[in-house]
């Protein structure tokens, strides 16, 4: 992995989805938890190195608990937020009350939207082969 910006020390990769743009370009979205937080990480796969460039860190408001993404452009992307509470012992109490509070939410550089909620646990995403 290469970029200036990217902490390697503090990747905790979770979920991830790679995206192939109209020129080949191939990139990989990979949910991270640096410090029990939640961001998405952007790279770009250079072929001829065989290495992965850092593009950016994405983080939002709406992406709190990260579980797992699934990448429909190069920054453009569904993800899964498996708890609504961040603190730790509100998230017990969500859990042991059996709150349907986490929710799926779409991401562009754009507009970030929950797209669906009232999931008990949503966990994995995907999409079909044809979109």
């Amino acid at each position: 992995v290469i970029g200036s910006n990217f902490d390697q020390s503090s990747f905790n990769p979770h979920g991830i989805s790679t995206f192939t743009d109209e020129d080949n370009t191939v990139y990989l979205l990979v949910v991270n938890h640096p410090d029990f937080k939640s961001t998405v990480e952007l790279f770009k796969f250079q072929e001829e190195e065989k290495s992965l460039l850092h593009l950016k860190t994405i983080k939002h408001k709406l992406l709190p608990n990260l579980n797992d993404i699934v990448a429909v452009g190069p920054e453009h992307f569904y993800a899964t937020n498996d708890h609504y509470f961040v603190n730790p012992y509100l998230r017990s109490w969500e859990l042991y009350l059996g709150l349907a509070w986490s929710y799926v939410v779409h991401y562009s550089p754009n507009e970030v939207r929950v797209m669906a909620d009232g999931f008990d646990f949503a966990n994995g995403i995907n999409i079909s082969p044809d979109g």
